[in-house]
């Protein structure tokens, strides 16, 4: 553990609890897009799917 706690290393490992993470933030607005927009969409092309996603991002 002396190891990694060396701050004259190049490259330091920075742990962030998960339960405070950004990331949570984001699988959130994914899920929220997902049930929203895409679950029960039919999209005949991407640039369509794209163009839904654009318009729900906005609201």
């Amino acid at each position: 553990m002396m190891f990694l706690e060396d701050k004259t290393h190049r490259i330091r490992f920075q742990f962030t609890p998960k339960h405070c993470s950004w990331m949570n933030q984001i699988e959130n607005w994914f899920s929220f897009l997902q049930k929203r927009v895409i679950k029960n969409g039919q999209f005949r092309s991407v640039e369509i799917l794209e163009e839904n996603k654009d318009a729900f991002t906005i609201l």
